[in-house]
């Protein structure tokens, strides 16, 4: 028959059998959707569906035909048709046209004995399942129809622990994009198979050579893909034990995705033998006997994967008798999202000899009325990212002959922890620990060394992590991963050696680092937040593509770094503000195949240059270092600190880039410039305003610096004018205005020779460092200088003041006290008040500069008479007539 006459076939049926059961239920005994050799079951024969054999109106011609001890009947409220000992015989012209028909929802046909169902009429249908069916039993069920079906499936079917033949010309089974489930049962089949999922549980398929079943096409096919119809295709009990026992029952290749339906189970839980998987989804194992284990598995390497809560108990509360909650003769894995409850009236979780138990990123609660969780001999447990509880009376976690966590540790009770010597978890004073021991996951700091979280348990020593050698640690606190002679090398697929999401990440550097990343398209340092790299080491970074990759902004800072790998420098491509910052650093990248410094949004130097190579800029539309033609370098690229001369204007240091021209500084106007090779910082009509973030408007520790100045100049700050911790001298023609908290601090001398210094001072005029007393001198020499306001003293602090061609104006008989190292009034006190200290030569009086003739003469001071007349002399200071004339 073909398959479109067969879908006729059955589509006529179908509507007959809707058809004869739609008349009114007021008219006839209560229906059960199913048929068995045309006789519609109901309430009112279902306890004998064959009748009596010599009444044939009710038999319909002795259809249904039991042998002795034989019968038909169905029970509706288990749903269950059992057939005993019968043949079922299609007779005449009008045959029976369903031998079994069934639309009833979970139905069980459990067959006992030997039965058949067989028939020659024409249009005559086996066994029509049109709801999810199971064919169960001891027995066997041989069915031949001629030239029709023996099986059509329209839902799911599952055959097991039972023998099924067809027999048939053209379709032995026929499905309807269903399934057909064998588990632990016989089938022999002649006839096509098609039309379904054929899955095997206990079962295996044997088929002649060159006939296999096509999962694809959903039918058993030869090798060319047709189908076959005349193969005798058998299915044979192939039933495994798995060695896996769950509330009692052993788990078998029969029944491994039934384990929810066993006694003593709820919730879904199944069996892959694939993947030795045991998965539990908010699934209750529950036993009561005598020595009985909720689980028993004697695999090797059994995972448990949890989901949802699960709970495994076993309540057996005789004397004497061992029950565990988890019994593993082999080595086991507890994993999932999910949370395992586990009690037992002796042990939680018992693992074998020589056997190793992992948990894994989920919840494990163990509670033993004397045994949490215990060991055999040389056992292991691992502990990953899990919070676990364990507790027994005994001990909660004993008899461990190694104990270790990754991302986790023991938090409760305080101060417990692993002690080989026990094998078990003790306390602080060495007990085992008989309360609850809690393992929770350590605090992540979202910092990864060579693939391993830093957490709070490996933090202050991350040598422990496998590839770190030498010193490196991390402070959560401060923010601060600390590289000291480290090296960091990572193997680990797709893994950089270290890689930061922290924000403000400081790596400081001391002695030499490496880092180094060989698999993958990784980089020696991948940061995804802002992070600064100072100390006064150095690191050598190097990945396969990137020596450093940076989704937001980096500091290099006064340390030392090479880098190697496709890029240098690595920012992304989708156009962020990843700047990157050299400042007072030296920076060396080779071995750039791709670019050296690329995808970034810009690269400020401070305090330094680009060594090499020449003409390097940085091309902010290339978002890249280029050459000066505009293509992107990939050659080796050096930048360097540029030459500091240890002077700061307004905190900004001076070196041989900004010396020329100090006006570039923020807060500074005028001309201010530095000769490094006097040490010469002239100032001519030069302001010097320090800002909120600064402190000193001028600071020194250049030894023997010389301060000229020229016309008017101010310096304004918060702190001091001028701070110098070695020798100092101020000169020149022209004034030097300070207002500040502290005029001038000086660690060493300070020379105020010629010129003017005019100082407002909160505090201290000119102070020096108390702790340096002897080397804290001030000579003033042909200069004035005028302090104002310093309300703890206008000179302090000093070993000495020598006036040379000066005097002290006011105050009236102030005098230097070297024991009191200040400028003191007679009695010993502190001047506080307004102090001038006037150059002599400029201090005469009475003189007629306007008149026009001088009967004496004029000379210079190294005694050349002049002619000239003195209206036309240059600004100096001249002899008049035998005094001393400032010509202004």
């Amino acid at each position: 028959m073909k398959s479109n006459l067969l879908r006729n076939t059955y589509a006529a049926a179908v509507a007959l059998f809707i058809a004869l059961f739609s008349v009114s239920l007021a008219t006839r005994a209560e229906n059960y959707d199913l048929e068995v050799a045309g006789i519609r079951v109901t309430s009112q024969n279902c306890n004998n569906i064959a009748g009596d054999p010599k009444n044939f109106s009710e038999n319909t011609l002795g259809r249904i035909r039991p042998r002795a001890g034989g019968y038909v009947k169905y029970v509706p409220h288990s749903k269950t048709l059992y057939i005993k000992d019968t043949n079922i015989v299609g007779i005449g012209e009008t045959g029976f046209s369903y031998a079994i028909r069934s639309a009833i929802e979970g139905l069980t046909i459990l067959v006992e004995g030997t039965n058949s169902i067989s028939s020659q009429t024409e249009g005559d249908l086996g066994v029509v399942l049109n709801k999810k069916c199971t064919l169960t039993g001891g027995g066997t069920l041989d069915v031949t129809i001629w030239d029709n079906a023996d099986f059509i499936l329209a839902a799911p079917v599952t055959i097991q622990n039972c023998t099924i033949i067809a027999n048939n010309t053209q379709n032995a089974f026929y499905g309807y994009g269903s399934s057909l489930t064998v588990r632990g049962a016989k089938m022999v089949v002649k006839g096509e198979m098609s039309g379904f999922d054929l899955i095997l549980r206990g079962s295996k398929l044997i088929t002649p050579s060159g006939v296999s079943w096509n999962a694809e096409k959903k039918a058993m096919c030869n090798a060319a893909g047709q189908l076959v119809y005349d193969a005798v295709i058998t299915i044979e009990r192939d039933v495994k034990n798995y060695g896996l026992t769950i509330a009692e029952t052993t788990v078998t290749s029969t029944n491994c995705d039934l384990i929810s339906d066993f006694s003593g189970v709820s919730g879904t839980v199944s069996y892959d033998p694939a993947t030795k998987t045991l998965y539990l989804k908010n699934a209750e194992i529950s036993t009561y006997s005598e020595e009985a284990d909720a689980i028993y598995s004697e695999i090797e390497d059994l995972n448990i994967q949890v989901e949802g809560n699960c709970t495994v108990k076993a309540a057996f509360s005789g004397q004497d008798d061992d029950c565990e909650g988890i019994a593993a003769l082999g080595s086991l894995k507890i994993l999932g999202n999910g949370t395992l409850n586990i009690n037992s009236e002796t042990y939680g979780i018992y693992i074998y000899n020589d056997k190793k138990l992992t948990i894994d990123n989920c919840t494990v609660k163990v509670k033993g009325t004397s045994y949490g969780i215990r060991g055999g001999n040389n056992t292991t447990l691992l502990i990953i990212n899990s919070d676990v509880t364990a507790e027994g009376s005994l001990s909660s976690v004993s008899n461990i002959n190694n104990f270790s966590t990754i991302g986790c540790g023991i938090r409760v009770p305080q101060g417990a922890k692993y002690d080989k010597d026990n094998n078990a978890v003790c306390d602080a004073s060495g007990n085992i620990v008989t309360s609850p021991v809690h393992i929770k996951p350590s605090v992540k700091y979202g910092l990864t060394i060579a693939d391993v979280p830093v957490t709070e348990d490996n933090c202050n020593d991350l040598s422990v992590i496998p590839g770190v050698k030498g010193t490196a640690k991390y402070d959560p606190s401060a923010k601060t991963l600390t590289l000291n002679n480290a090296e960091i090398i990572s193997n680990e697929a797709d893994a950089s050696a270290v890689s930061s999401k922290i924000e403000g990440l400081i790596i400081k550097l001391e002695g030499i680092n490496t880092l180094k990343a060989t698999d993958g398209d990784v980089a020696g340092l991948s940061v995804d937040n802002s992070c600064t790299i100072t100390g006064t080491g150095t690191l050598n970074a190097e990945g396969i593509t990137t020596g450093i990759f940076l989704d937001k902004d980096l500091t290099i800072d006064g340390c030392t770094l090479n880098l190697k790998g496709n890029y240098g420098f690595l920012g992304t491509s989708s156009q962020k503000e990843e700047k990157l910052t050299v400042k007072n650093a030296t920076l060396t990248i080779e071995n750039s195949e791709d670019g050296a410094i690329s995808d970034l949004s810009a690269l400020i130097l401070d305090g330094c240059k680009i060594v090499e190579p020449a003409g390097a800029v940085f091309n902010a539309e290339k978002r890249a270092l280029c050459d000066a033609s505009g293509n992107i370098i990939k050659s080796k690229v050096v930048i360097a600190p540029t030459v500091k001369y240890g002077l700061y204007i307004n905190d900004v240091e001076v070196d041989e880039l900004n010396c020329n021209d100090l006006s570039v500084i923020p807060g500074v106007k005028g001309t201010v410039k530095y000769a490094p090779s006097t040490k010469t910082l002239t100032l001519n009509n030069a302001e010097i305003i320090s800002g909120e973030d600064t402190d000193d408007a001028i600071s020194t520790s250049v030894e023997n610096l010389r301060i000229r100045l020229e016309g008017t100049n101010t310096l304004r700050a918060s702190d001091d004018g001028i701070e110098t911790t070695k020798s100092m001298t101020v000169f020149g023609s022209g004034t030097l205005n300070i207002e500040s908290s502290y005029g001038i601090y000086l660690s060493g001398s300070l020379t105020v020779e010629n010129g003017t210094i005019n100082i407002k001072a909160t505090n201290y005029g000119i102070y020096g460092d108390e702790e340096y007393l002897d080397n804290n001198k001030l000579t003033v020499k042909n200069a004035t200088l005028t302090i104002e306001n310093s309300e703890d003293g206008a000179i302090c602090q000093l070993s000495a003041l020598t006036l040379d061609g000066c005097k002290i104006a006011e105050p009236a008989g102030a005098v230097f006290n070297a024991e009191k190292h200040a400028l003191c009034d007679a009695d010993g006190n502190i001047i506080k008040s307004k102090v001038v200290i006037r150059n002599t030569l400029t201090a005469i009086d009475g003189i007629g500069i306007g008149n026009q003739h001088h009967r004496s003469g004029i000379y210079t001071l190294d005694g050349r008479r002049l002619d000239t007349p003195f209206r036309h002399l240059p600004k100096g200071i001249y002899v008049v007539d035998g005094r001393k004339v400032v010509k202004h």
